[in-house]
């Protein structure tokens, strides 16, 4: 008798504990519901879903699979067990981004080096001016020279290429009155005024090129831009029953 007691109590102890390991089992086990336009619906385990096409479900209990046209189909439901959240494997830590500090910042490019600006540009323009009168005056003579030469004549008389000489070229010619055929034929002499442009001429060029020597020599690095001081403007200030002064500030 007590051997068909404990057999007994063994056997019940044994339900209870499948009947539990199938509930939890059963609990564990996602359920999706599929409702129908019709008002019905179907609980199983989707195993398709097609959107705009079908949904194909493993019915509970049964299962059956049945595949569910999508315009007969009003919502959707898929359930998630609730140990799953606990089961799912951690997110993969992502590398640390390391951002590097900024460096120092880049020292501004030096300014190239460049002559003073307004002495080398009025020498420059003296210079050229002076020189190019000198020249045009010269030219004819060259010309005539170079085609006696090519003629074969041993006597070019162009003595006015003296005036391709820079700065001494025009003295040169002023002072010595030499051959040709152009500027002086016969070598008799050069008139005054003709003298006189070639002296002028002369100076100009060696004062250009003494205002080009200094711009050279005063040349440098610029400095960088400074901002001017304010400065201030007084004006009168006359009007109908009116008389007094306007002051203003102004900054460049």
């Amino acid at each position: 008798m007590a051997f068909l007691k404990r057999g007994t109590l063994a056997a019940a102890l044994l339900v209870c504990a499948l009947w539990t390991e199938s509930s939890h089992a059963q609990e564990e086990e996602p359920v999706d519901t599929v409702y129908f336009t019709n008002g019905g619906f179907v609980r199983g385990r989707i195993v398709e879903l097609i959107p705009e096409d079908h949904v194909t479900i493993m019915v509970t209990g049964t299962g059956e699979t049945k595949t569910i046209p999508w315009k007969e189909i009003r919502k959707v439901s898929a359930d998630v067990p609730a140990g799953a959240v606990n089961r799912a494997p951690p997110p993969r830590p992502t590398p640390a981004h390391i951002e590097e500090p900024p460096g120092p910042p880049r020292p501004p490019a030096p300014a190239s080096w460049r002559p003073h600006p307004p002495t080398f540009i009025g020498g420059a323009i003296a210079f050229g001016a002076a020189y190019g009168i000198t020249a045009l005056i010269a030219i004819p003579s060259l010309l005539n020279g170079t085609l006696r030469f090519l003629d074969g004549r041993s006597n070019l008389r162009a003595g006015g290429v003296q005036l391709f000489v820079p700065f001494l070229g025009p003295f040169l010619f002023a002072g010595n009155q030499p051959n040709d055929e152009i500027l002086n034929e016969g070598g008799r002499g050069i008139s005054d005024s003709f003298r006189d442009v070639l002296y002028v001429s002369g100076a100009v060029q060696i004062i250009g090129g003494a205002g080009m020597i200094t711009g050279l020599v005063l040349g440098g690095r610029p400095e960088p831009a400074k901002k001017g001081m304010p400065k201030l403007e007084v004006a009168p200030l006359v009007g109908q029953g009116t008389l007094g002064l306007t002051v203003g500030a102004y900054q460049w």
